[in-house]
C-alpha cells in the first residue's frame, strides 16, 4: 500500500512539473502570436492535450513519459492556433458608416 500511494505522489509532482512545462513552452511564443490570440487559449489546448496524453499513456510503448506528454501539448497548441481566425476585416463588418457619422450636421442631413 506503501509503494502505491508513492507511486501517486510521484506521478502527481510529475503533473504538476508538466503543467509549468505546458504554460512555459506558451509563454516562449507569446511574442510570435498574432495580436488576437490570447495566450490563455493556447495553454488552455495545451493542458487538454496533457489530460488526453496521461490517459493514453502506454508504457509499454518506450520513450519518456514527460517526453510524450510534452510533444502532445506542443502539438495541440499548434494546433489551436491554425484553428484561431483573425477578427473579420472591417469591410466584412456589418458597421454603421463611419464616414456619414464624421461628416459635419447642417440643416440639410436632419
Amino acid at each position: 500500500m506503501g509503494e502505491e500511494r508513492d507511486s501517486y505522489e510521484v506521478r502527481d509532482e510529475t503533473v504538476r512539473a508538466l503543467v509549468a512545462g505546458v504554460r512555459i513552452a506558451a509563454e516562449r511564443i507569446k511574442h510570435r502570436l498574432p495580436p488576437h490570440v490570447d495566450v490563455n487559449d493556447v495553454v488552455s489546448a495545451g493542458y487538454l492535450a496533457l489530460a488526453q496524453a496521461l490517459a493514453d499513456w502506454d508504457e509499454g510503448a518506450g520513450g519518456s513519459f514527460e517526453d510524450h506528454v510534452m510533444k502532445r501539448a506542443s502539438a495541440a497548441m499548434v494546433a489551436a492556433l491554425r484553428t484561431t481566425k483573425p477578427p473579420p476585416m472591417r469591410d466584412e463588418l456589418d458597421l454603421p458608416d463611419i464616414d456619414a457619422a464624421a461628416r459635419p450636421v447642417t440643416w440639410d442631413t436632419i
